[in-house]
């Protein structure tokens, strides 16, 4: 998933959905067929995703394959693994260039609260193909068909189902033209307004809330204000209230974008 919608990433945080950067100076790229990542500095950053909480620990003592299928763009050091207190994790290797399958396998017992499955490409240009995490002591992502080349043993996740996953973790509200409106609502008495965002399913917390563009309010026959910061968020449900202050009380008031502007919500760990 791509809710951001761009084909690079620079720098540090979440990029693509569910993979956090933790180099400063680390590259993403999207292919058609495949993920690039790189760290430019020849680094020690990663790519992160974690698992959480209940359902992390439950994998104590389970016998757990990690593998990626990954395209090494240009030959050099390369790492992934798991990590939980400590690493659980292949040795950094160099690798040729051309695609290769990588597992681990482990069973794990010092899990307390997450688990992170991580890329760690180093100095190397490499585009993942695919990544996977599995119970058992053998990988079931991809084979070799009788040509020689590297086949993925099942079809891709159900799109829409991954969408609603990723959404618990992160959404995008955006405009892309003109005056198009975000939200509306009235006032309070005290001329603090809170504009519900509904989404498809509950986030996993109460999200940061940013924005790229120029964000503002209209109210009824009055002209045009900036928002120039969001004073706090609440969370009902599947329900994101955003709050701006600085208003005439008990006015209708719309959110939108000029000429066009995203807001971010981020509940990411």
């Amino acid at each position: 998933m791509n809710q951001k919608g761009r084909d690079t990433y620079e720098g540090s945080g979440y990029g693509i959905d569910g993979w956090k950067s933790t180099g400063s100076k680390s590259v993403q790229t999207l292919e058609e067929d495949g993920w690039v990542i790189h760290d430019t500095d020849g680094g020690l950053g990663q790519y992160q995703q974690v698992i959480e909480d209940a359902e992390a620990t439950a994998l104590n003592g389970v016998e757990l394959t990690a593998s990626i299928l990954v395209d090494i763009r240009t030959g050099g050091p390369f790492q992934f693994g798991l990590f939980s207190s400590v690493y659980h994790a292949m040795e950094a290797a160099p690798l040729s260039a051309g695609i290769h399958l990588l597992t681990h396998t482990e069973t794990m017992t010092d899990i307390t609260s997450t688990l992170q499955y991580f890329i760690s490409p180093r100095a190397t240009n490499a585009k993942v193909i695919a990544c996977q995490l599995e119970p058992g002591d053998r990988q079931t992502l991809a084979h070799k068909d009788t040509a020689g080349n590297w086949v993925l043993n099942n079809p891709l996740p159900n799109r829409a189902l991954e969408l609603l996953r990723c959404q618990q973790y992160f959404n995008v509200a955006r405009t892309s033209f003109g005056t198009q409106s975000l939200s509306t609502a009235i006032s309070d008495t005290n001329g603090m307004i809170g504009f519900p965002f509904f989404f498809p399913t509950a986030m996993r917390c109460v999200p940061a809330v940013s924005f790229t563009g120029t964000l503002r309010v209209h109210g009824q026959g009055q002209d045009f204000q900036n928002v120039e910061s969001i004073m706090y968020t609440t969370v009902q449900d599947n329900i994101v209230n955003v709050f701006v202050g600085g208003l005439q009380p008990l006015t209708t008031y719309t959110l939108d974008g000029h000429p066009s502007v995203e807001l971010y919500f981020d509940s990411s760990p």
